[in-house]
């Protein structure tokens, strides 16, 4: 795969941190460290797990890959879809509760993508960068754009899933 595979895939995965951004009050910097944090473990996490998945599922990786970046897309078209009221919360407990499952996907798509990374430490480096951009800009939409629905980033994460999954799905068709 190339580099604009690493950069994309960085950017779906973090692009939903910007729903924890939607639910802080004030704690912000705690919350941007915390996001880029879980993030960055999460997907560190599965870069490994992806060596001993790739020797469990190495044959069928694209396909597995292809299964996880079409289920994220229809996540994020069923987001897209769904308004839901945002309450605002400073409890850390709730944040991380907020933050853990989001940075799940994390894992999973670095896991089952781990062969076809480019470069992991420049995926590792985006997603430090990326989760905790898109958080600050959920919580300035809810804090000082209180109108902008979170539609439109979902939107984007749909684009991005729907590009990888295409993108794994036409490199092994020409492999």
């Amino acid at each position: 795969m190339n580099l604009y595979f690493t950069i994309t895939l960085a950017l779906g995965v973090t692009i939903d941190s910007f729903v924890v951004g939607r639910h802080i009050k004030h704690r912000i910097f705690i919350s941007l460290f915390l996001v880029g944090l879980s993030h960055f473990i999460f997907f560190f996490v599965g870069l490994h797990a992806g060596d001993l998945f790739y020797k469990l599922v190495g044959p069928f990786m694209h396909w597995l890959a292809f299964l996880i970046f079409a289920y994220l897309t229809y996540d994020a078209v069923k987001n897209f879809f769904h308004e839901t009221k945002v309450l605002l919360t400073d409890n850390i407990k709730k944040i991380i509760l907020i933050t853990i499952p989001l940075s799940i996907d994390a894992f999973a798509v670095s896991a089952s993508s781990k062969s076809l990374i480019e470069s992991p430490v420049l995926g590792l480096i985006l997603v430090s960068i990326f989760a905790p951009f898109f958080c600050f800009i959920g919580y300035q939409t809810t804090h000082r754009l209180a109108k902008i629905s979170h539609r439109g980033l979902y939107f984007v994460e749909t684009i991005f899933f729907l590009g990888l999954a295409i993108s794994v799905l036409t490199e092994h068709i020409l492999n």
